[in-house]
Protein backbone atom coordinates (compact mmCIF):
# COMPACT_ATOMS: atom_id res chain seq x y z
CA UNK A 1 0.00 0.00 0.00
CA UNK A 2 1.52 3.62 -0.99
CA UNK A 3 0.62 6.95 0.14
CA UNK A 4 1.82 9.73 -2.12
CA UNK A 5 1.89 13.70 -1.09
CA UNK A 6 3.53 16.57 -3.12
CA UNK A 7 2.40 19.43 -1.24
CA UNK A 8 5.02 21.25 -3.36
CA UNK A 9 6.60 20.83 -6.80
CA UNK A 10 10.22 20.31 -5.37
CA UNK A 11 9.02 18.37 -2.19
CA UNK A 12 6.61 15.04 -1.45
CA UNK A 13 6.76 12.29 0.44
CA UNK A 14 5.88 8.80 0.33
CA UNK A 15 4.22 6.36 2.62
CA UNK A 16 4.59 2.49 2.14
CA UNK A 17 3.12 -0.36 3.76
CA UNK A 18 4.31 -4.18 3.43
CA UNK A 19 3.26 -7.26 4.93
CA UNK A 20 4.99 -10.12 3.81
CA UNK A 21 2.74 -13.82 5.30
CA UNK A 22 5.12 -16.65 5.78
CA UNK A 23 3.57 -19.50 7.49
CA UNK A 24 5.42 -22.32 6.56
CA UNK A 25 8.81 -20.86 7.03
CA UNK A 26 9.19 -21.28 3.10
CA UNK A 27 11.95 -18.56 3.18
CA UNK A 28 14.12 -19.14 6.07
CA UNK A 29 12.18 -15.77 7.67
CA UNK A 30 9.53 -15.27 10.56
CA UNK A 31 5.58 -16.17 10.02
CA UNK A 32 4.90 -12.31 9.36
CA UNK A 33 6.77 -9.62 8.92
CA UNK A 34 5.23 -6.08 8.60
CA UNK A 35 7.49 -3.52 7.25
CA UNK A 36 6.80 0.40 6.55
CA UNK A 37 8.67 2.94 4.72
CA UNK A 38 8.84 6.73 5.07
CA UNK A 39 9.85 8.86 1.92
CA UNK A 40 10.81 12.39 1.26
CA UNK A 41 11.75 14.10 -2.26
CA UNK A 42 13.90 16.85 -3.12
CA UNK A 43 13.70 17.76 -6.33
CA UNK A 44 16.26 20.39 -8.14
CA UNK A 45 15.57 20.39 -11.82
CA UNK A 46 16.45 16.36 -12.76
CA UNK A 47 17.75 15.29 -9.57
CA UNK A 48 15.75 13.87 -6.64
CA UNK A 49 17.18 13.28 -3.63
CA UNK A 50 15.50 10.25 -1.51
CA UNK A 51 16.04 10.06 1.83
CA UNK A 52 14.26 6.61 3.67
CA UNK A 53 13.39 5.47 7.68
CA UNK A 54 12.56 2.06 7.25
CA UNK A 55 10.82 -0.01 10.10
CA UNK A 56 10.39 -3.78 10.37
CA UNK A 57 8.94 -5.66 12.80
CA UNK A 58 8.31 -9.39 12.99
CA UNK A 59 6.42 -11.84 15.01
CA UNK A 60 9.29 -13.62 16.24
CA UNK A 61 12.58 -12.44 17.26
CA UNK A 62 14.27 -12.88 13.50
CA UNK A 63 16.57 -9.41 13.35
CA UNK A 64 20.15 -9.77 14.06
CA UNK A 65 22.10 -7.14 15.96
CA UNK A 66 26.12 -6.59 15.87
CA UNK A 67 26.41 -8.44 18.78
CA UNK A 68 24.77 -11.65 17.46
CA UNK A 69 21.74 -11.23 19.52
CA UNK A 70 18.22 -11.21 18.01
CA UNK A 71 15.40 -8.69 18.40
CA UNK A 72 12.06 -8.19 16.88
CA UNK A 73 12.43 -5.14 15.15
CA UNK A 74 15.00 -3.25 13.28
CA UNK A 75 15.12 0.10 11.61
CA UNK A 76 17.04 1.59 8.70
CA UNK A 77 18.16 4.87 7.40
CA UNK A 78 19.55 5.53 3.45
CA UNK A 79 19.80 8.04 1.27
CA UNK A 80 19.39 7.46 -2.77
CA UNK A 81 20.07 10.01 -5.70
CA UNK A 82 18.24 10.19 -9.08
CA UNK A 83 18.57 11.75 -12.24
CA UNK A 84 16.02 11.92 -14.53
CA UNK A 85 16.82 12.50 -18.23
Amino acid sequence: MYLNVDPKETFGFTLRGEYLGNKDAVLGLPSSVFETTLSLNFKVGGLTIIPELRLDSAKEEAFIKNDGTTRKSTATALMAAVYHF
